[in-house]
């Protein structure tokens, strides 16, 4: 039973701030892009070149190409 002018316990520090980080990462990230994208790549000597498109043709535009080793 509950005292008179008892009061609801609140969030940990530590879990109000892991809550709080959330929320802003959540406010801050970008939209998600989750279409299916079909990639074509070729390499010619040193050169590797490609196209991407999305499901119904549109091409992809400005995307981000990252180029990796055998180590990474």
């Amino acid at each position: 039973m509950a005292r008179k002018g008892a009061t609801r316990p609140m969030l940990s520090r530590g879990s109000g701030l892991a809550f709080a980080s959330l929320l802003v990462w959540l406010v801050l990230a970008g939209p998600a892009m989750a279409h299916k994208l079909t990639v074509f790549a070729a390499v010619q000597g040193t050169k590797i070149s490609g196209e991407a498109y999305f499901r119904g043709g549109a091409p992809v535009r400005k995307a981000t190409v990252a180029v990796l080793g055998p180590k990474g």
